[in-house]
């Protein structure tokens, strides 16, 4: 069977495509709500999937509807009454940091309010069970064990910096996450927790698929390549190569048919040339030949994301709750939720 996966695999090169941050926030929202639940029970698992869904909700979502608003609202600025980039400019800014304060400093407020209701709830219930007598079963189990400058180059270029470049905007963004979530924590003990879960997730989000893909390419023999580049490639091979041409006549080449601006600036264009003069075997490379490497690099490499994309939510979802509750369980000689120690 011919499979092609170069669509699906663009998404993946793709800075503002929704799917692969959407695989992981899934992925991490329930897992770490299912790891919550064997330590903290109800409580716990509701805290942080209502923390981790409703963050994932805002981030892919929110701040381009917050936009979106600005942008209503800037319709109705008459033109000379406004500078239109440093309008834009704050549009961003100020969408950003309304995301990130909601996340960081209002969220865990709602998350708290939630979390009395349900110990509220679930103390009332404890109280009336304690007027009727044990069960046997219940009895064995009892028993056991202002004046801002928007026009500034500099506030600009962070705009800029926000709007085009994914890990930036998380980068700085989650500097206020992690600040607000440090300042609304019930006592010393949640602080370090989130402290270590939101810092040592940094990691894993943001550049750690990536850099399994070149691990796994690495060891392949391969190339992490943008597929559109490569089709770019295809397209100028197809007058040079023609019904066929020799190795040598196309490495003399190589500099002509890459000097393009959608292949220049992408050094894994040259090393995937190479790999194409490597991986044919006879002296004759005709487009039959190119097509097989090119659909071949392209299938490896949208299995190398949905693989390293895997070991990010491991990660994210699994190890570092682990370790953050071992580290608890440490300090504390409790295996439990310290957000709820007071009740």
């Amino acid at each position: 069977m011919d499979i092609n996966l170069s669509k699906p695999l663009q998404t993946f090169y793709n800075p503002n495509a929704v799917i692969p941050t959407l695989l992981i926030e899934t992925g991490v929202t329930l897992g770490r709500s299912a790891v919550a639940y064997k330590r903290g029970g109800r409580i716990e698992a509701s805290e942080r999937f209502v923390e981790q869904g409703t963050s994932a909700v805002v981030w892919l979502w929110g701040v381009q509807f917050l936009k979106k608003i600005g942008e209503k609202i800037g319709k109705n600025i008459p033109p000379k009454d406004k500078n239109i980039n440093a309008f834009k400019s704050a549009n961003v800014l100020i969408s950003t940091f309304i995301a990130t304060f909601f996340i960081g400093f209002i969220l865990p407020k709602i998350n708290h309010k939630i979390t009395n209701k349900l110990l509220k709830k679930q103390n009332q219930n404890i109280e009336k069970a304690t007027l009727r007598p044990l069960t046997l079963e219940e009895y064995k189990n009892k028993t056991k064990g202002k004046n801002l400058s928007f026009t500034s180059s500099f506030v600009n270029s962070l705009a800029n910096l926000i709007e085009n470049n994914a890990t930036a905007r998380l980068l700085i963004t989650d500097t206020g996450v992690i600040a607000g979530r440090y300042k609304n924590a019930r006592n010393k003990y949640e602080k370090i927790e989130n402290l270590f879960r939101d810092i040592s997730s940094i990691y894993f989000y943001l550049f750690s698929t990536k850099h399994f893909v070149t691990l796994f390419n690495k060891l392949t023999k391969s190339v992490d390549i943008d597929p559109r580049a490569l089709e770019v490639l295809k397209e100028k091979l197809k007058d040079t190569i023609g019904r066929g041409i020799s190795k040598k006549d196309l490495i003399e080449k190589k500099n002509s048919l890459i000097d393009n601006e959608l292949l220049k600036d992408n050094k894994n264009v040259s090393k995937f040339f190479d790999l194409m003069i490597n991986k044919t075997k006879q002296d004759n490379i005709t487009l039959e030949n190119v097509d097989k490497i090119i659909k071949s690099t392209n299938n490896k490499n949208f299995l190398f994301y949905i693989l390293s994309t895997g070991i990010s939510i491991f990660a994210l979802a699994y190890l570092i709750p682990k370790i953050q509750y071992f580290i608890t369980e440490k300090l504390t000689h409790k295996n439990k939720f310290p957000g709820t120690e007071k009740y």
